[in-house]
Formats: structure tokens, sequence, C-alpha cells
């Protein structure tokens, strides 16, 4: 599972190991004739390092074959930095990386890492991330085109939910779509729907799964809608509401309350909803999990308001329902752009068809 750290992706598994080689073909850019001359093969669909591919004249288009190559190569070194910062160990791994971090400086003329007690990206470095990320995406995109003209479904999928989604099973369409789909790497990302949302626009991201107050829809995506759910109570068993079928808000509002952070789309509809209602509420616990929210109220700590749908998954805590309780709204999201082959196929087994979305 890859994550965020300051808005920058931690490596993927598959990473480290192919930077050095990347980087490597970096090289061509300045000598594309001596490259050939030393007889080495690169694919240039998948940008695997030394898988065997026939042969290509390419002239002249040597150079411009090879970005995305230089932005793999850049990208994935960027992700590796936290093995830079526990390099004095002097392990082959991380040794072989400052090579390839050198080479790919060398090939572009400026230094991309500031290399202190932490390392970090220098102007020219921030500076050359996004588009190399694009050029990666881009090409990752061509390849997976060319997989899925002659019938195969290859390349990433890359979901993104938030941790109360319920309108869809998640692993078991997961499951179903790697049985179907061997060969499509699939990445896992939990997060915060503003993030997802913004994560789908930058391309980081091909499909998220949100959950939104009803007066907010996801904006620069493609949206559909999969489910509406009202919020329900939570609280301990022993609380003297956990007796209660029905509660309403302003009694809610004497309570000690547990929520997600302040700003974000799970908190936002609970505060609407005090709010137009004239009711302050005490939120003394902020946590960024709908589990970790079950562990306060369970001892008494607090209680708390999480989607219906969601609670019954929930253990050692009593649902109440409210009756001017706020309702939130499910969607799944992709990019405007267009889906990608593995998305495609994956929204096809939530049965979510081509033609959806606005």
């Amino acid at each position: 599972m890859s994550r965020d750290y300051g808005g920058e992706r931690e490596p993927e598994p598959d990473e480290l190991d192919r930077a050095g080689c990347l980087a490597e073909q970096n090289g061509t850019e300045h000598g594309g004739h001596q490259r050939r001359e030393q007889g080495e093969n690169r694919d240039g669909v998948d940008g695997q390092c030394g898988d065997a591919a026939e042969p290509q004249d390419i002239g002249d288009q040597a150079a411009d074959q090879t970005q995305p190559e230089v932005a793999e190569g850049g990208v994935r070194v960027d992700r590796g930095r936290s093995a830079l910062e526990d390099e004095g160990g002097g392990h082959q791994e991380q040794t072989a990386l400052s090579h390839q971090i050198a080479r790919l400086e060398r090939e572009l003329g400026a230094r991309l890492f500031e290399r202190t007690s932490r390392v970090r990206l220098t102007p020219a470095g921030a500076a050359f991330l996004p588009a190399a990320r694009q050029c990666l995406d881009a090409a990752e995109r061509a390849a997976a085109e060319v997989a899925a003209a002659i019938g195969e479904v290859r390349g990433r999928l890359a979901v993104g939910l938030i941790p109360t989604v319920a309108a869809v099973d998640i692993p078991g369409a997961l499951r179903d779509f790697r049985r179907q789909y061997p060969r499509v790497r699939i990445d896992l990302r939990v997060g915060a729907s503003d993030d997802l949302i913004e994560q789908v626009r930058e391309g980081a991201i091909d499909v998220a799964f949100l959950g939104l107050p009803t007066t907010a829809r996801p904006q620069g995506v493609a949206v559909h809608e999969l489910a509406r759910d009202r919020l329900v109570a939570v609280v301990a068993p022993d609380h003297p509401l956990a007796a209660e079928t029905l509660v309403d808000l302003r009694r809610l509002s004497s309570e000690v309350f547990v929520d997600l952070p302040a700003g974000t789309a799970g908190r936002i509809q609970s505060d609407q909803a005090f709010a137009a209602a004239g009711l302050d509420r005490d939120v003394a616990f902020e946590v960024t999990s709908a589990d970790y929210i079950a562990r306060l109220v369970g001892p008494g700590l607090a209680v708390a308001m999480l989607p219906a749908a969601y609670a019954p998954q929930l253990t050692g805590v009593v649902t109440v329902e409210v009756t001017d309780a706020p309702a939130r709204v499910e969607y799944v999201i992709w990019s405007r752009a267009g889906r990608t082959p593995a998305s495609t196929a994956f929204l096809a087994v939530l049965g979510i068809p081509a033609h959806t979305g606005d």
C-alpha cells in the first residue's frame, strides 16, 4: 500500500530496484547511438529495465523515447528518499540508490536533492517532479492502452477510499477483479474524501470511493452516485442512550463527542447539522480512523455519529437512530480525462457501465 507523506507518495515495492537502470537510460538523450552500439535493449512499452525486446531503429526519435524513462527514474528516486536517510549502514541497496541519484542528476545537469540529516527536494527537484510524474503516468497509460487493444488488461489500478465506505464491498470487488485480471497491479490508499478527489484530479488515483454531505458534490472529476445514508448515534453499551430507540440532536448536543478532524467531509456533515439546528457540541476527541472512534466510544469516553450502513461493522458499541440526523452521499469518482483499461474493467466488476459519470 502506498501512503502520503507531506503530499508526496511513499515508495512502492518494485520502484527502487528500477531507478538505476531508468536513470541510465536517460543517457540516450546525449548518446543514443552509443547506447545501440553497446547492445543495450530496453522495452519501450512498459519501461521495464532488462526485458527482452526487438531492437528498433528509432533514429532521431531516440531522445523523445527516453523522456518517460528519465521521468520514471526521477519519480522513483524521489520516492526512495527515506532509504537515503539510513544510508550510513553501508547496505548495497542504499549505495546503489546513491549512485542512481547521482547519475540522474548528472544527466539532468541539476541537483535534485539536498543531502542533510533529511533528504529534501531542491527547487530544481521540485520543478522536475510534477512533470516527471505526468510523463510516467502517460507512459504507463499508453502501455495499458496498447495491451487493451489486443485484448489484455494490465498495468496499474490505484484505488482510494474513505474508511467508512459502505455502499460497495471493496475487498470483495478487488478479489473478483484480481481473479479476472491477474496482470494488473492493485494499489489501495485510504484517506479523506477531499484528499482523494485531489489525487484523482492529479492522476495519482484511478478510482476513489467517497462520502460527502448532501450539500457537496465532487468537482473536477467524473462522478457516479452509489448510495445515500443517514448518520446514527454510536454510544457505549452502558450509556443511558443505549436503551433508547430514538434520539435527537438536541439531546446529543449535551454529550462529549469523538469525531473526525475539523474541516474533513466526514466531520462537516455533522457540524452542519448541529449548526442548522442552532446547537453547539463539544468535540473533545479528534481521530482519523473510524475504528478508533469505536475504541473511544466503547469505554464511555465519548459518543459519535457514523453512517448507518457502516456502524454495524463496529463491535462493543450500540447504535441509536437520530430523528433529525444528517445524511451523506457515497460516490465513486474517476478522472474526467477518461478511464484507464484497468479502471474500466474494475468499475465493470462493480456493475458501473462505461458511459456512466458526469
